[in-house]
């Protein structure tokens, strides 16, 4: 998130798209939870209803920058690989190569 009121102007005078005003702490806080935002900037489409169309428009943009498949429903945030499992895969490594691969004793 921008850490002051001329680092969000700056940045968003760069993008087409409408914010939430960076004096909004509350609002900006709640979506951030809401929409799960992990950076910026952060593009959701929502339908009138306020059901979500599209939760990564930002990729899909990049994607589709002419707008052709628009609104680009169902793209999602990629998920990024779990930390957990990439820790477990270590240790496992390192279990495997320490108990049942042992190194050899210099002779």
């Amino acid at each position: 998130m921008d850490r002051s009121q001329e680092q969000f102007d700056k940045y968003f005078a760069t993008m087409p798209w409408l914010a939430v005003p960076w004096r909004d702490d509350q609002l900006r806080s709640v979506l951030s939870r809401k929409f799960k935002v992990q950076g910026i900037p952060h593009l959701v489409i929502l339908a009138p209803d306020s059901t979500v169309i599209s939760a990564n428009a930002r990729s899909a943009v990049g994607v589709d920058p002419n707008g052709d498949k628009f609104p680009w429903q169902g793209t999602q945030e990629p998920r990024p690989f779990p930390i957990p499992w990439l820790l477990l895969a270590f240790l496992l490594f390192w279990l495997i190569n320490t108990y049942l691969f042992p190194p050899k004793p210099k002779t």
